[in-house]
């Protein structure tokens, strides 16, 4: 004779009850027979449309893609921040699905070349002259000379001005 956990049989059965809740709700979405995969390239950003009603967007690894909703409500902004794939899930003001997509992020279309010294590497973008591109796994002092002035650009682009005091003199003095 077999015995059968009871645990077990439970736990199958709250599993095939959720399941069957679910999908008469009509929350289950099958991305790859309603939605085409939404590519974009490696740091570019791409426009794309939401469903009526959209309220909240989950990207299964915001890693990979950010997507940022636009004030309409009706598009979003997708940038693609590392090579991969991942899914978007977009909710209504209910919590249904009303869109499950997936996510790929390609190779920018350029393919520069990749110089290799050793361990370190190095991409270039040949559109009309070679020029660093920063790519992830790149390392050298190149690189590294180039990230540190990105950063030194964007800190200087996002710093709030410094708001002047009215009692003091073109020098600083009161």
């Amino acid at each position: 004779m077999v015995h059968v956990d009871p645990y077990m049989k439970l736990t199958r059965a709250a599993a095939v009850a959720a399941i069957a809740a679910a999908m008469s709700r009509g929350d289950c979405v099958r991305a790859a027979e309603s939605q085409p995969a939404l590519v974009v390239k490696l740091d570019q950003a791409k426009l794309i449309s939401l469903p009526g009603g959209s309220r909240k967007i989950l990207v299964g690894r915001s890693i990979i893609a950010h997507v940022t909703p636009l004030p309409d409500g009706r598009h979003a902004v997708l940038t693609g921040t590392a090579f991969g794939e991942t899914n978007m899930i977009v909710l209504d003001a209910e919590g249904a699905v009303t869109m499950d997509s997936i996510i790929r992020v390609e190779p920018p279309s350029d393919g520069g070349p990749v110089v290799q010294r050793g361990a370190e590497r190095t991409t270039y973008s040949c559109t009309p002259r070679c020029e660093i591109r920063l790519q992830t796994g790149d390392t050298g002092k190149e690189t590294t000379d180039i990230k540190m002035e990105i950063q030194a650009r964007i800190s200087h682009a996002t710093a709030q001005p410094v708001e002047r005091n009215p009692t003091m003199g073109r020098n600083g003095a009161l």
